[in-house]
């Protein structure tokens, strides 16, 4: 399987991150989803919305992420760094 790139990466990130906060009627229309965007704080992200946009991100990109790894995903961007290291050493 060829090795994902980080742009890759970032945009199904954005895309889980907006599927899971807009209601089911509208489309996302909360706060930019940059790198430094912090779940809970920038993004309003909860802890069982933070579960389901990772699991999606699991299915999407073919990773696994330990539940017990879920809380150190403070940032956007902390999740992007985890899923790059994850798809990188399975090439």
């Amino acid at each position: 399987m060829a090795e994902v790139t980080r742009e890759e990466i970032v945009e199904t990130i954005t895309q889980c991150i907006h599927e899971e906060m807009s209601s089911p009627d509208d489309e996302y229309d909360g706060p930019d989803v940059t790198s430094d965007a912090r779940f809970s704080e920038d993004l309003d992200v909860d802890s069982l919305s933070l579960m389901s946009i990772v699991t999606h991100v699991e299915d999407l990109l073919s990773v696994r992420v330990p539940d017990a790894d879920l809380r150190s995903f403070a940032t956007v961007g902390s999740l992007v760094d985890f899923v790059q290291d994850a798809t990188a050493s399975r090439t």
